[in-house]
Order: C-alpha cells, then structure tokens, then sequence
C-alpha cells in the first residue's frame, strides 16, 4: 500500500512541475485602423506552437518556460507579418499594416495557357483580393468558398492550413 501511495504522489508531483512549466503570453492583434483582427495566426518562429485570434483579436500563447528568447510571428492575408521578440515578455499587443500588393489580371485555362480575359470565347470570372479579405479568413480556400459559381471546396478540418479539395464543375 506504500508503495502505490508514494507511486501515486510521484506520479502527481511529475503531471504538476509539466503543467506548471508553462506560461502563457496573451495579448491583442489589431490593425492600423483600430479595428480587431479575427483569425491571425500567431505562432512561435520555427516551431508547432501557435493559435489564432479571436473575435476581439485577442490570443492566448501557451509556451514551455524553457521559451524566452524566441520570436512571436504574427500573419494575416492582406497584412505584413510582424515578428516580435518575446524578451521575457508576458503581454504583446501588435498593431498590423496593410500589404498593398498590386495582382495583374491572369487567366490560366484549362490547358494551363495564359491569355487577357477579353481573348477568351467563354465566360470568365474573378475573385478581388478586397473579397478574400472580407472574408475574415487566414485560409485561402475558406475565403473563396462560395465565392465562384460551379466551384465546391470541401475543407478537411477546422485547422487552418488544412487540406482542401476543389471541385470544379463535377471533376477534381
């Protein structure tokens, strides 16, 4: 009986120190307007860690103590990302810029050639980037869901980064 309580203590003493050798670094993603941002991703550089902001923009960031020098990588579609040293930190709020990047109209066809939509026999249709934005996604195929008429995009999983499948018109 000893020796299942003493296993069962050090059992425990094991599951606390692991538990208790987290922290968390919380904090808010916003942009330059003010305004908060949903669906960042925020994540440690070079590792599996991260999460997402929520509806207020706001994130919590559980890290092994051991994390101290590292750096905080926040990204957005439609915005820069920011790199933040964590410097012992507990609390980093990040405003983020718009990334103004000019997209020339492309059409691919099926055949993968690149033509002006004007020199096409068949009807065309485009998706701006202002749309994909709105959309509140950091996942491209979520933001062109239901955006493009005789395209079904199946995701995966909730996580984002997931797999996608597009199916055009009854073929993949």
């Amino acid at each position: 009986m000893n020796r299942k309580l003493l296993m069962f203590l050090l059992l425990l003493f094991v599951g606390l120190s692991n538990a208790l050798a987290q922290r968390t670094i919380t904090g808010k993603v916003t942009g330059t307007d003010g305004d908060a941002i949903l669906g960042a991703t925020v994540a440690i550089k070079g590792s599996t860690i991260g999460t997402i902001s929520g509806m207020d923009g706001s994130y919590h960031l559980n890290i092994p103590a051991n994390v101290n020098n590292d750096t905080i990588v926040f990204s957005y579609i439609g915005k820069l990302t920011v790199m933040e040293p964590i410097n012992g930190r507990s609390t980093i709020n990040v405003v983020m810029q718009d990334d103004d990047v000019a997209v020339e109209e492309v059409v691919v066809t099926s055949l993968g050639i690149k033509k002006d939509a004007k020199a096409l026999g068949y009807a065309v249709q485009s998706v701006k980037s202002e749309e994909l934005t709105r959309a509140a996604s950091n996942d491209v195929s979520r933001a062109l869901q239901g955006k493009v008429a005789g395209v079904d995009i199946k995701v995966s999983s909730g996580m984002p980064g997931a797999s996608a499948q597009f199916v055009i018109r009854g073929s993949r």
